[in-house]
């Protein structure tokens, strides 16, 4: 499994780019980008769902931007794309912007560059710094330092307008400006990206205080990657206790990565599974899809097949296909849930649609099992022996009409009678065994081996039969006895043992 898959995506290790080049819409004041930056995505994703309904250009952003990394439903490029053009097109410039980050990724540079500047001419910030790329590279439109040189004069006049409010983002930009030399250029200037640096950190602290969590984050991120700070884990860990204490459900998925993986700590489960439920009981799917696969992992000390279920069943079709694998488990093998076959194969294919190998290779397993099963069932069902009344119908139809009868094949429950079998032998062998269809009426079976081996064999297949036991006989008819009774070749015969 992979232990950060879609949720790592939305927590960038880079996290002064990822400032730069936010999803987030330009309302920060809007009820869907607070939701969202809460990491409730599922009520995200159907606050958006709803405004979709009312053509809201923001709303279609935010469905592309969960499909596109997975956040609250399953990634899904191509609805995102889908999703970003439809807000594109009633004039979203972040959905533009993302548009141009999706053509740039694949090569398309020159309708990139289009997008880039249909995005900046609705005065979209990011779009300004990736023009100023654009132009200094020559990437997709010719290179030109001196367009590059007045979009970089846009920027910062735009983003010393917002710092200036005490926007500590946009400060952080500003660092990033003037500490990158494909920005800035000749503007490059370290003492001046301190200078923003300093004033960007103050704001997130104030924010701190003010028990906002994505001050702390900031800090977080910011001591994180070593880019405009010295690298720092001690304080990167302090800012990161702080979000998850005051409720950013990135912040809680990251301090228990660090408890879960020790990669800069000691390692500690329980402390992981801890922060791990704060942040799954705010729907983080790979920190529900975790604690799945801890709680089914029997060598770690705290297995629970319970637990293990609830938060994979949790999950659903949004997970990767480890943890389809523990349902399909849980579901199979009655582990923490009803055993229900069905839906464990339903798991299996799911999972193996994702092109897992062990889900492919359990899948084709069980397949053969259940066919294997299915043919037992339609091997029982054949051999089915008749209800009691129907049966002893047939036995006074086979005694009375003997000849017309002669050779019928019928299954009946019968009860076997050790002390009047018959004294006939063969080859050592009894061959004759009498059996009752009816204990009261006494409807007499015999069940003669016919000097033939198939039907001794039928016999001797069911093996040790006691006096009084119930067996099911799948027999041919061969004639009525002397005495009275039905003269049977048995073709299968199968034990069922002794009851009243």
């Amino acid at each position: 499994m992979k232990v950060f898959s879609n949720y790592t995506k939305m927590i960038p290790i880079v996290l002064v780019m990822a400032l730069i080049f936010s999803s987030c819409s330009k309302d920060k004041d809007s009820k869907l980008r607070k939701t969202y930056d809460s990491g409730d995505y599922d009520k995200a994703f159907a606050m958006a769902t709803e405004l979709s309904k009312k053509s809201d250009p923001e709303a279609f952003l935010y469905l592309g931007l969960m499909h596109d990394i997975g956040e609250g439903v399953p990634e899904n490029k191509d609805l995102a794309l889908k999703y970003y053009s439809r807000a594109a097109e009633l004039g979203d410039s972040y959905a533009m912007r993302h548009l141009g980050e999706i053509s740039y990724k694949k090569g398309q540079h020159k309708e990139a560059f289009e997008w880039f500047n249909k995005s900046a001419d609705k005065e979209n910030q990011r779009a300004y710094l990736r023009l100023i790329k654009i132009y200094r590279s020559g990437e997709g439109v010719e290179k030109n330092d001196e367009a590059a040189g007045l979009w970089l004069n846009k920027a910062i006049a735009a983003y010393k307008i917002d710092a200036d409010k005490g926007d500590p983002d946009a400060a952080l930009v500003l660092s990033e400006i003037y500490k990158d030399e494909k920005l800035s250029a000749k503007e490059k200037n370290d003492q001046t990206s301190k200078s923003w640096l300093t004033i960007a950190v103050s704001g997130y602290k104030k924010k701190v205080d003010q028990r906002d969590y994505k001050g702390a984050l900031s800090l977080a991120n910011i001591y994180s990657d070593g880019l405009l700070a010295p690298q720092d884990f001690k304080e990167e860990y302090k800012w990161l206790k702080e979000g998850a204490e005051l409720g950013s459900s990135q912040a809680q998925f990251r301090v228990a990565s660090e408890y879960y993986t020790g990669k800069n700590m000691p390692k500690d489960l329980t402390a992981a599974v801890q922060w791990y439920t704060k942040a799954a009981e705010n729907n983080v799917v790979d920190a529900q899809e975790i604690l799945a696969m801890i709680y089914f992992d029997k060598r770690n000390g705290m297995m629970d097949s319970k637990k293990a279920f609830e938060w994979a069943n949790k999950v659903g079709d949004r997970g990767e296909a480890p943890t389809q694998l523990i349902l399909a488990d849980c579901y199979i093998n009655g582990k923490g849930v009803e055993r229900n076959l069905q839906l464990g194969v339903e798991w299996l294919k799911k999972a193996a649609a994702q092109g897992d190998a062990q889900a492919k290779a359990l899948l084709r397993s069980v397949e053969k099992q259940i066919a294997a099963q299915e043919r037992r069932r339609a091997e029982e069902a054949k051999y089915a022996p008749k209800a009691a009344d129907i049966a002893d119908a047939e036995w006074l139809e086979f005694r009375n009409n003997e000849k017309s009868n002669t050779g019928k094949i019928t299954t009946w429950k019968l009860r076997f009678d050790r002390t009047n079998i018959r004294s006939a032998i063969f080859g050592g062998e009894v061959i004759d065994r009498l059996c009752y269809l009816n204990d009261n009426l006494r409807r007499e079976v015999e069940l003669s081996t016919n000097y033939t081996t198939d039907a001794y064999t039928a016999w001797e297949k069911a093996g040790d039969i006691a006096d009084k036991d119930w067996v099911v006989v799948t027999g041919k008819f061969e004639y009525v006895t002397t005495d009275g009774a039905i003269s049977m070749t048995p073709i299968r015969v199968k034990r069922l043992g002794y009851s009243d």
